[in-house]
Order: structure tokens, then sequence, then C-alpha cells
């Protein structure tokens, strides 16, 4: 019987969690009530769980427990089983007074030993629903009740008929009868909470993903190979990540050990989330994306990719970054830059040869005393476009303040520098710089020196 019943469990529990039904959990029941009464050769049998049915509903979140079930076989019986089922159901006391009173097996092996209302008050609820229904009963047994999780189980079995010959030839019937049922009875409770337990997670499972889509930001799962498995909604929409798709796909080669660092420490335990940030061509621009990960928990020893695009925040810094190194008026490389680049070229190994030169108006003085300010302004950066043109590709020009410019011409020895400032001179003086119908004469100094490399210093 012990074999019996576990294979019928485990097969009715592998299965799998029910779908907004109980047919799983009432074959479940049927077949091992089946088996007791086979077992028993009794006349019925029946097992009363702890709400059963709206414990497996897959949009229950409460278990009640104060409402009870019946399910029961019927063997011989004439008594129908429909009739006999439904006033267990409606028999409320009864049922709260099996689950809530711990009974002792009650079992007759012969008419004489037949028990009494009296002697057993717990059962008169039961009895008077025998009597109702016109059933003689000569053998009653109760199994106490079992406990396992959160259901509740207490199974019995009656005859209608004499005394179980295969029962009577054991030296303690009640015994072997109580052993049979509380097996039974445990075997029951423990199959059913652990499809409790499986729709519970199967449900987890459901709200988790139902949250996961609706999370504001940019989520995915990453599996082991490093592969997209999952994504939600606003993944799908605005990143340029598919399912299926590797994460090192996305990145540059160069991004590539920033990547493997940061999933090797949140993989290995040394932080619980790490993070770092990339660029992504996202269309026809690059966005920045800063990558987040963590374990997922769950059982593939996943990871939650959280992405937040940070694209802004680089915006701002690569224009605060041109600010601080750039001038603002003419867009020029200001005097810190240009010595920077200058430090760079003098620290240069290869020494490459290079000159540099100032370079001086000799009348933006008069614009500003004449014209004004606003004359100033417009003059230098007339002037700073007119030197960008006439240098060569590669070369800098700054403005290093006021009307002073610097220039850098690298790869050239002084006779070409010569050339070119001459070039620059010529063209500033014929550049005819006229403000509100005033016409000003334009003129530039130039001094210039070839870069020395035995001297560091760009001071000396």
């Amino acid at each position: 019987m012990a074999n019996s019943t576990q294979q019928l469990l485990k097969s009715v529990f592998t299965n799998g969690p029910i779908e907004g039904n109980n047919t799983s959990v009432l074959s479940l029941l049927n077949q091992a009530l089946q088996l007791v009464c086979e077992r028993l050769e009794c006349s019925a049998a029946f097992v009363l769980t702890s709400q059963y049915d709206k414990l497996f509903a897959v949009d229950t979140d409460i278990i009640d427990t104060l409402e009870q079930q019946c399910v029961s076989h019927f063997g011989a019986s004439p008594v129908s089983e429909a009739l006999f089922s439904q006033h267990l159901q409606d028999n409320r006391s009864l049922c709260s007074s099996l689950f809530y009173n711990h009974q002792p097996i009650v079992y007759t092996c012969s008419p004489e030993q037949c028990f009494t209302a009296d002697e057993n008050p717990i059962l008169i609820p039961f009895l008077d629903t025998l009597t109702a229904l016109d059933i003689d009963c000569k053998h009653l047994a109760l199994s106490p009740v079992l406990h396992v999780g959160n259901v509740k189980v207490v199974l019995g079995t009656l005859c209608v008929s004499d005394a179980n010959h295969d029962v009577c030839q054991h030296e303690n019937p009640c015994a072997f009868v109580q052993k049979l049922l509380d097996d039974t009875a445990y075997e029951l409770a423990s199959s059913l909470e652990l499809r409790r337990l499986a729709v519970v997670l199967d449900n987890k499972d459901k709200q988790y993903q139902e949250l996961f889509q609706l999370l504001p930001m940019a989520c995915a799962l990453i599996d082991l190979h490093n592969n997209v498995v999952l994504q939600n909604d606003v993944s799908k929409h605005n990143l340029p990540i598919t399912i299926g798709q590797s994460l090192f796909d996305l990145l540059l080669k160069d991004d590539h050990p920033l990547l493997l660092d940061t999933l090797h420490i949140v993989r290995e335990g040394i932080l619980r989330q790490a993070w770092c940030e990339v660029p992504l061509r996202n269309g026809v621009q690059i966005h920045w994306y800063k990558f987040s990960f963590c374990h997922a928990l769950n059982k593939q020893q996943q990871l939650l990719l959280m992405i937040e695009d940070v694209t802004e925040r680089y915006r701002l810094a690569d224009e605060l970054s041109f600010h601080s190194n750039h001038d603002v008026l003419t867009g020029l490389p200001n005097r810190l830059q240009f010595e920077n680049m200058l430090e760079e070229l003098l620290n240069d190994e290869d020494h490459p040869p290079a000159c540099i030169a100032f370079l001086d108006l000799d009348q933006f003085q008069v614009v500003n005393d004449l014209s004004g300010h606003q004359a100033g302004d417009l003059l230098l950066q007339q002037v700073a476009t007119r030197l960008k043109q006439l240098l060569r590709k590669g070369d800098i020009v700054a403005r290093l303040g006021g009307d002073e410019f610097g220039l850098l011409m690298l790869h050239s020895d002084m006779l070409s520098a010569q050339q070119v400032a001459k070039r620059i001179c010529q063209q500033l003086f014929d550049h005819e710089f006229i403000w509100k119908g005033v016409k000003h004469n334009i003129s530039a100094s130039i001094g210039m020196a070839k870069v020395d490399y035995v001297d560091p210093d760009i001071y000396p």
C-alpha cells in the first residue's frame, strides 16, 4: 500500500502546477481514497483537507484555513457519492471538530464493539449525517489531524457491512488501520503541500515577470554565457539589444576588458553589485550607458542588468571640459590648453621638428576705442577664422588672451614656418574690417622660434 500510494502521489505531483482548475488534485485524492478502500475492504473512505480547491487557484494570494472541503470515494456503498460528499461539505461543525480536536482512531471489529455517540461526542455530527442518509455504520476509523506546511488532512473510513477479515486477522486491528491511515494521510498532506508551494512559486515567478516588464528603466537578464535571455519593454524600445545577443557584440573591442571585469566582480561575489559605463551606437549617434549588474537570485544563476542612459551627463562633462580648455569667444584652445599641448610636444621622445609663433594685432586697441568692445569681439572672431584657414592641417592656433594668439606648427622647419608667417601677415593686412560704416586697417606682428628639446621648460 505504501509503495503504491507513493508512486501515485509522485505521478500526480509531477504533472506540474495547476492552471485554474483542480483536476489533478481531485484525481490525487480520489485515487488515494480508492486505494484505502481496496486495502481495508471498506464501503467508503473520505478525506478532509484545508481548502484544497481554493488553495491551488492561481489567483489566490491568501490561504484561509478556516474552511474545509471533503472528497470521498465509495466502494460497495449504495449511497449516492454526490449526496454524501455534499452533506459532508455542508456540515461545517463536523469539519471544524475534526480539524481542531486531535482524536484517537476509533475502530470496531465486531458488532458487539460498536461505539455510541455518548462515548465519542466529537463524532455526533458525523453520526447524525449517517443516520440522515440511512447508513448503518458498522465500522468507523479516523486518523488524527495531519498538518504539513499549510495543508491539514484528516483521513477516515467507514463500513456498512460486517467486520473486515483482512483487518481482523491482525493482533491489533486498531493499530493496523491507524498506521495505514496515518501513512496515507501524511503522504497526501505532503504531496498537497508540495503542489501548493509549486503553485506559489509559479505565481511569484509570474508576478516577478509582470514587475520586470513594468520597471521604468531598461532591464535584462543575462545568462552564464553573457547572452540576453529576457528584456523588458523599455529595453526593447530604447536600446539596440535583442534576446539571444551577447553583450560583448554591442561594445567595441577596447571596452571588452572593462565589461569582463565588471561581470567577474559580481559572479565571484567580490561585490553584490558592480557597474561600468560604456558607449553604444544607437542609430547614427553614440550614446553612453551605465550597466549595473547584480544576481537575479534564480536557479539559472543569471544576472540582472539595469541600464541607464548617461549620455547627457557625458555631454555636459564634455561641454564643461571644452569650456575649461577653449576660449568662449573664438572657440580656439585657450592659454592653458596651448601650454599643455606644448608640454606634450616637449616630452615627445621622437623630437619632431616644430616651430612656435606668437601673433599680436597692431590696431586692436584702436578698434576697441573707436567702435567699442562689440566691434573688437567681432574682429577677434574673424581673425581666429582666418588663422585656422591659413595654417596647415594639423597645426594649432590658440587665443592666449586679449589680441594675442599662439601658433604651433608641427613637422616644420624655420624656413617653412617663416613662409606661413608671411602669408598670415599679408592676409591680415589685406583683410577689411568694417563696423557700422567705419573701415579699420588691420595688421599683425609675429614672433617665431624653433622648438628646443634641450630645455623642457616652456618658459625659459
